[in-house]
């Protein structure tokens, strides 16, 4: 099975930062609604948006390795299931993932009290091998 892996690290403080200067403004480029939702729902959503912001970081490194990836943060979706953290792709980035036989993107975030941490893995169809 061909794959591409992602990783990035960021740090709270910059995304803090970018909050605390850009507000809504920051939070509505970067993050979709369902995003900015569950990182609501706690006392100190920061921690939460870096990881999420690691993520999407870590998803386009894998994917850009794949194809040319003009970069659109919204279509880039990171979804906290029960089972963890998961990838949704949207729009142009969904259709050429799919045209590119991306099949299947798995991620995994890791927080400390200063940094988000994330690793992206884009599996790919055995014809880009």
């Amino acid at each position: 099975m061909p794959f591409r892996i992602g990783v990035d690290v960021l740090s709270i403080g910059k995304i803090r930062s970018a909050v605390e200067r850009r507000g809504d403004y920051f939070l509505r480029r970067a993050f979709t609604q369902g995003e900015i939702l569950d990182c609501s729902r706690s006392s100190d959503p920061c921690p939460c948006l870096a990881g999420k912001f690691a993520a999407k970081e870590a998803v386009y490194k894998a994917l850009r390795s794949c194809f040319e990836l003009k970069l659109r943060w919204r279509e880039i979706e990171v979804v906290t299931c029960g089972s963890g953290p998961s990838v949704k792709l949207n729009g142009r980035t969904a259709e050429d993932s799919a045209r590119n036989g991306v099949e299947e993107i798995r991620v995994s975030i890791a927080h400390d009290l200063e940094s988000g941490t994330a690793v992206a893995v884009a599996i790919l169809e055995h014809r880009n091998a």
